[in-house]
């Protein structure tokens, strides 16, 4: 059984078939995958999750994902995609749900937390107004889309909590991810933020790689993919994009586009739907 429909600001879709293969693929909407039953692996940017009934999968646009599930298993779920626009322009803060994360992470929100914040109700209501268009179709739909949205806001404010006690993520490293991300087209140098914020390389490196798990030369290359795979959604070229997000020199930017996503730039721009 499947339920389909196209708005102008969103798109909602419901499934129950066997189970089943989705090739990898990327999207210029938010994209919000509910599965009442499913048994697998969904993957974002090479980053493997386990899938399982009640599990709440959220995509940014340009996030390359595909889902692998279990074969001759059921495969029952309903998504909500909705436009950049929509969100900008809903009237509500989802600060944290739009927030800048690094790409395939924090892309699952556990059956756990779907459950207690009632996530599962909104895709229960929704059906009823897809399929019987009346009158007050459309505004009860995006009404219950904007709920589910804050929902999950809620939900992703209660894991940046967990998150930030976890990792004591400390103000000064939040300072440098905000000056990287405020000058990530330039060529920025550990010299450059060291000058910036008054510290030894050595300080630099150990607090950042301890509060971010990164170090300071992969999360800026994080962040100029992130940034080039928006201007590829844009329908830039990726050697325009290359030079646009900081990298000079196209090889190590489709070595760099590759690893983080598992595609390459030109398979990202196919890979759009």
């Amino acid at each position: 059984m499947m339920i389909s429909f196209r708005h102008n600001d969103y798109l909602y879709s419901y499934s129950d078939t066997g189970g089943v293969t989705v090739p990898t693929h990327t999207h210029k909407y938010y994209e919000v995958m509910y599965f009442i039953h499913a048994r697998g692996k969904f993957i974002v940017e090479n980053n493997e999750y386990e899938l399982s009934d009640g599990d709440l999968f959220v995509t940014r646009p340009g996030e390359v994902h595909s889902i692998h599930c279990v074969p001759k298993t059921r495969y029952e779920r309903h998504f909500v995609q909705v436009s950049q626009q929509y969100l900008k322009y809903s009237g509500v803060n989802l600060a944290y749900f739009s927030r800048s994360r690094v790409a395939g992470e924090y892309n699952k929100i556990d059956r756990e937390l779907t459950a207690e914040l009632k996530i599962g109700e909104f895709f229960d209501k929704l059906p009823y107004y897809i399929v019987n268009r009346l009158p007050e179709s459309d505004i009860m739909a995006k009404t219950y889309i904007i709920q589910l949205m804050v929902q999950i806001n809620n939900a992703y404010k209660r894991m940046a909590k967990n998150a930030s006690a976890n990792e004591g993520l400390n103000k000064k490293v939040s300072d440098i991810i905000r000056f990287i991300d405020d000058t990530i087209p330039a060529d920025i140098t550990l010299d450059d933020i060291c000058e910036k914020f008054y510290i030894s390389k050595y300080y630099l490196c150990h607090m950042f790689k301890e509060t971010t798990g990164y170090s300071v030369g992969e999360f800026i290359n994080i962040r100029r993919i992130n940034l080039a795979k928006s201007l590829l959604l844009d329908s830039s070229s990726p050697k325009a994009v290359c030079f646009d997000c900081g990298f000079n020199d196209y090889s190590v930017f489709y070595k760099t586009f590759k690893k983080q996503t598992g595609v390459s730039p030109s398979r990202f721009l196919a890979s759009i739907e």
